[in-house]
Parts: structure tokens; sequence; C-alpha cells
């Protein structure tokens, strides 16, 4: 299943505003059930919970799980806008894998601003050739420079 911004009824000229989370790593948050629904303030933050957070190893804050978009090389997090679209379309960590990575690069690679950003990156004859794996790998890169915590240190 495709989750799609588009499809929605609100109006394209809502303005999001996104808070700058520098103060991650002192942020934590008191649940004691696992931060299994949307009032963990680590969750309303568009953060992942920490080790000094009250939930210890039951966590379910699907900012901890997003190795489906990122890989699982490193722990990284969520852009603000990334986290954002995330807290408007998934309801749960089990949901994250609802959402089409391929629908998701196709829908990146054809905006406006990509062409400007990545010129040769995405050949398509060379694309068709590679394996699942490849693509995955290639996916996922693409996702950690665009919508990951590494896009801003870049």
């Amino acid at each position: 299943m495709w989750f799609d911004e588009d499809q929605q009824t609100k109006s394209n000229d809502t303005v999001i505003e996104v808070e700058n989370s520098s103060d991650e790593e002192t942020e934590k948050c008191t649940c004691h059930k696992g931060c299994s629904t949307r009032s963990c303030s680590c969750f309303k933050n568009g953060n992942g919970c920490n080790s000094s957070c009250g939930c210890n190893g039951t966590c379910r804050n699907m900012f901890n799980h997003l190795e489906y978009f990122f890989g699982n090389d490193k722990k990284y997090s969520a852009h603000p806008c990334f986290a954002q679209w995330l807290k408007k379309t998934v309801k749960n960590a089990d949901a994250l894998q609802m959402i089409d990575r391929e629908k998701l690069r196709q829908r990146i690679i054809k905006s406006e601003n990509y062409p400007e950003m990545f010129a040769d990156d995405d050949n398509s004859k060379e694309w068709k050739k590679k394996n699942e794996n490849e693509k995955l790998i290639d996916t996922q890169s693409l996702f950690r420079n665009l919508m990951s915590n590494q896009a801003t240190d870049l």
C-alpha cells in the first residue's frame, strides 16, 4: 500500500513549521509503555528515543526504526521535513514498511529540483540492469542523502 500526500484533500498551500531540534541528545521521554502512542515527547519532536529515556528496551517509537529507508549501516534520524511527512502519513513503526520505497524514489526523481541536484545519478538504462539488492542500496543511499539527518550535515 502506498500513502500519497497528493491524494489528501488538504490544500497544497499548507505551511508546516518545523522545529530545529539541536538538543536531540538531551531530549528524553518519560514513557513507560514503550512509546507505542503518539504522546511520546521524542516522537512529537520527530526524534527517536535514546538510552536516557524512560521506555528502556521496549521502545516502539517509529523514529527508532528508520533502517527501512536509510539502511542498517548506522543509525540515522529523519530530517525535520521527512519527520513531519512521516507523522502525517504513518501510524506506527510497523506501517513504515507499507510505504513503497520505489514509488517514493520515483516521486523524488520526478520532482522539479531533482535534475538540478543530481544531474546524472539516475541513468535509467543502468538502473534497469541492476539487481534488486543493488537497487535497494542505491535507493537507501538516495534517502540518506535527502531525508536523513545526514542531509543537514552536508
